[in-house]
């Protein structure tokens, strides 16, 4: 599988094949646009792969075959424009990421836009450790009524004073008044 299908036109096979090698020495693994006898294949790969960079170019806005290309790319959720150049893309392209790889950093644009976001590290709590608590004594016995020393008491969350706040807005609140006065 594919992790990057690269679709561009004829025409632009040169900057395609500086593309796809910059890719594949990044760690991708790429499958470049096939010969027409092999679209049907292009299809299945293009739906297995992690996403489907189409070069975009005055020659790729005008060839069917890219256009059908990022189309299908684009249903999927997997298409990522990279403009040769100053040319706009074409309408269904507009809504996707699009780099721009005559910059200094398009490259590097282009790889960003590829990865995936880094996910947060969720934030765990500890868990609660309580202690059980004995078993009960008979009704009526006046041991029975205190708390046992080892009974699972929950601690109360000691609330953050507010001190610090209230100084802070009678912080603010003075430094107004003074550039109000000094007005």
């Amino acid at each position: 599988m594919a992790d990057i299908v690269l679709a561009y036109a004829p025409q632009d096979g040169a900057a395609g094949a500086a593309v796809g090698e910059a890719l594949a020495a990044a760690g991708f693994d790429v499958r470049a646009d096939p010969p027409p006898s092999a679209r049907s294949r292009l299809a299945k790969r293009a739906a297995e792969a992690h996403a489907v960079v189409v070069l975009w170019s005055r020659h790729a806005a005008a060839s069917p075959s890219v256009l059908r290309q990022a189309a299908q790319a684009r249903q999927a959720g997997k298409l990522v424009g990279a403009r040769l150049g100053k040319v706009t893309p074409p309408p269904l392209g507009r809504g996707a990421p699009a780099v721009d790889l005559s910059a200094h950093d398009g490259l590097d644009d282009l790889l960003a836009a590829l990865r995936p976001p880094a996910t947060p590290t969720p934030v765990v709590a500890a868990p609660l450790v309580v202690k059980p608590a004995p078993p009960a004594k008979a009704k009526g016995d006046a041991a029975s009524l205190a708390p046992a020393a080892n009974t699972a008491v929950a601690e109360p969350r000691k609330r953050a004073s507010a001190l610090p706040w209230v100084l802070a807005a009678i912080l603010v609140l003075c430094a107004l008044a003074a550039a109000l006065l000094l007005r």
